[in-house]
């Protein structure tokens, strides 16, 4: 390769680094409130999440829908499928 391109190549990187601002580290205690803010976030969200034990049974509405979901894909029925009953 031409070392005179090389040159100049090697000095167009150079000046283009030098236009780049410094780059600027966080302080610790920056970190630290980062840190702060995303663990009050992961908070905030267990919090907002209900934890229901209990687990209810479909409702009759739900239980239709779901049996028309199933049946509008092809062949289910044919198939032997689980229909479930809403009466």
């Amino acid at each position: 390769m031409d070392s005179v391109l090389v040159e100049k190549i090697t000095r167009l990187v150079l000046a283009k680094l030098e236009e780049r601002p410094s780059v600027h580290h966080l302080s610790a205690e920056e970190i630290k409130h980062w840190n702060d803010i995303t663990l009050s976030i992961q908070g905030a969200k267990i919090a907002n999440t209900s934890f229901d034990s209990a687990a209810l049974p479909l409702s009759n509405a739900e239980i239709k829908r779901w049996n028309e979901i199933t049946a509008s894909m092809q062949g289910t029925r044919e198939r032997g499928q689980v229909t479930f009953n809403y009466n």
